[in-house]
């Protein structure tokens, strides 16, 4: 894939200016969302410009034994 800038992408969700952590992809529990997001107070206290987007949707296993649960 050619580079593109990560500004227009951040302008795109707009998080321009802000450090932006990403999770994206297959989403299930073994991916350490939940990991992160008790980690995220205690990151925001010493960088209060942190954004934590969470792209994707539900793996398919994931899907097929809970639905939509997780």
């Amino acid at each position: 894939m050619p580079f593109i800038d990560s500004s227009f992408n951040k302008d795109k969700f707009e998080v321009e200016g802000k450090k932006v952590l990403l999770t994206f992809g297959l989403l299930s529990p073994s991916k350490g969302i939940e990991t992160a997001l008790q980690a995220l107070p205690a990151v925001l206290e010493k960088h209060p410009d942190v954004v934590y987007i969470i792209l994707g949707r539900t793996h398919p296993h994931v899907l097929k034994s809970d639905g939509e649960a997780y």
